[in-house]
């Protein structure tokens, strides 16, 4: 048997240990489409925490291991913390438990409770395939990580317990078998001297896929007529012509700045980062996303002026400078944090389709009507 080298973060185990984090692989794939937007004043409905008998009555099973609603609870409890956090979502509301959710199949409509319910139970049965995964290959959690598990829970306070709705020993073997085995496979797998461990050639891949470089003056459209569009779009174009005299964006931007150009300013970040609109909906202040495909569409090192909306129901033109990405030559492995935050990045998905191919293996069933009393209405959230 072995042990992974690798030393679980603090940091990583405080995380899991809030429960702010334990659910995130499960929303991975997910996508959330509300059925509409604007305040809502019915509260939601107040259902009861299931009782003792109900939690110590099997609710489903994994390859013949029972597991009992003592035990199902906190991944419910994470997946509804982590999904109401992740999408800011207004959790005492009527209208959020209406909204249709969907995860992984998007033919599949979920009610928000359903969908945290999807979300727990691929979690529960994926920490039974890393814990068959992990005895298969001989890989033990470290002593290191085994004092930092024990050090969370003794921390964890009664009151916190209760709002999860299980003991102290239950929570324990959920944070060990979600969190620590979980990330332990993970690095042994991918992380630094791992036997699936990432090449400068991955990382040059997932940043030319998956980042843009690019300066950009924008202009405002709000609020202008047909003819005032017109002359923004002119004005970016003169801008871009003033660019190609001796290629200096910094000038460019300094012209801006003495000009009508509203703001202006240098970016480079993620498709990720560009918004569909069901997440505009909800709150979160993101550019369209064809605004992303739009640059997509320009060659490194050339100039477009190109039009969109900035959020919805304000339109923008933008004169874009697209620069190639800056990747690293090698793996850098001098800032232990920074590379596992890029290894995250560049494995995490592959990792859990690897994982998916022995949850496929494992026989489940789930008893629905015992599983009924487990409302994620039931938990209180400070949100």
């Amino acid at each position: 048997m072995k042990t992974s080298g690798f030393r679980f973060p603090v940091r990583l185990l405080a995380a899991a240990a809030a429960i702010l984090m334990v659910a995130a692989a499960g929303c991975t794939n997910s996508e959330v489409t509300p059925s509409s937007s604007g305040v809502d004043d019915r509260p939601r409905k107040r259902v009861p925490m299931p009782t003792n008998a109900q939690k110590a009555q099997i609710v489903m099973t994994i390859d013949g291991e029972e597991i009992t609603g003592e035990e199902y609870i906190p991944y419910l409890y994470a997946a509804t913390k982590t999904a109401v956090e992740k999408y800011r979502l207004a959790y005492k509301d009527a209208r959020t438990w209406e909204t249709p959710f969907y995860y992984k199949d998007k033919s599949i409509e979920y009610t928000l409770a359903g969908y945290c319910h999807a979300v727990a139970q691929d979690g529960i049965v994926r920490a039974r395939a890393v814990k068959k995964v992990m005895d298969r290959e001989g890989i033990l959690l470290s002593e290191d990580t085994l004092r930092e598990l024990d050090g969370i829970v003794v921390s964890v306070s009664d009151r916190e317990l209760k709002e999860i709705g299980c003991g102290r020993e239950v929570f324990a073997s959920f944070l060990e078998a979600s969190e620590c085995r979980e990330l332990m496979l993970f690095n042994s797998w991918y992380g630094v001297g791992g036997s699936k461990g990432i090449t400068s050639d991955d990382i040059k891949e997932y940043y030319e896929t998956h980042y843009f470089s690019y300066m950009t003056c924008d202009y405002s459209l709000e609020d202008m007529s047909d003819q005032e569009k017109t002359d923004a779009i002119n004005q970016l174009k003169q801008l871009e012509e003033y660019y190609w005299t001796d290629k200096d964006f910094e000038k460019v931007i300094a012209f801006a700045s003495q000009s009508e150009v509203t703001d202006y300013a240098a970016f480079t970040y993620t498709p990720e980062m560009f918004s569909a609109v069901q997440n505009r909906v909800l709150g979160q202040n993101y550019f369209e996303y064809d605004m992303a495909e739009k640059i997509r569409q320009i060659p490194f090192n050339k100039t477009a002026v190109i039009q969109y909306d900035y959020t919805e129901g304000f339109p923008a033109a933008s004169l874009v400078l697209r620069l190639p990405i800056k990747t690293f030559d090698k793996v850098n492995v001098e800032n232990p944090e920074a590379f596992e935050v890029l290894v995250h990045q560049l494995s995490y998905d592959t990792f859990l389709e690897v994982l998916d191919q022995d949850c496929e293996k494992m026989e489940i069933t789930i008893d629905e009507e015992r599983m009924k009393p487990f409302d994620p209405m039931a938990f209180e959230f400070n949100v």
